[in-house]
């Protein structure tokens, strides 16, 4: 059987709640629920260098996670559902799909 898997690419990373974000978010669940790998991308900046505000929102996001604290604090997320933090968005920091 394979497992299928579905990466969400978000343009920005927002540590606060968005609406759009929330749906994104929401499907991302769902999706787990079907048994299918979901990761979610929150790359820092959406242009070709993140700022200095950004790499520090950056920076907290990450101390955040290795202190065991969700990376989206004002969202639930499936315990199956994936989120990776990258600085910015190129192919490299894409997940292979196999």
């Amino acid at each position: 059987m394979d497992i299928k898997r579905v990466t969400i690419v978000l343009p920005h990373f927002y540590d606060t709640p968005i609406g759009g974000y929330k749906v994104h978010l929401q499907y991302a669940n769902a999706l787990a629920k079907e048994g299918i790998r979901v990761t979610v991308l929150h790359p820092a900046t959406s242009g070709p260098h993140p700022s200095v505000i950004e790499l520090l929102i950056v920076a907290r996001a990450r101390v955040r996670q290795l202190i065991g604290r969700p990376l989206i604090p004002w969202f639930s997320s499936d315990t199956e559902v994936r989120h990776k933090l990258i600085t910015r968005l190129i192919g490299s920091r894409l997940p292979r799909q196999m």
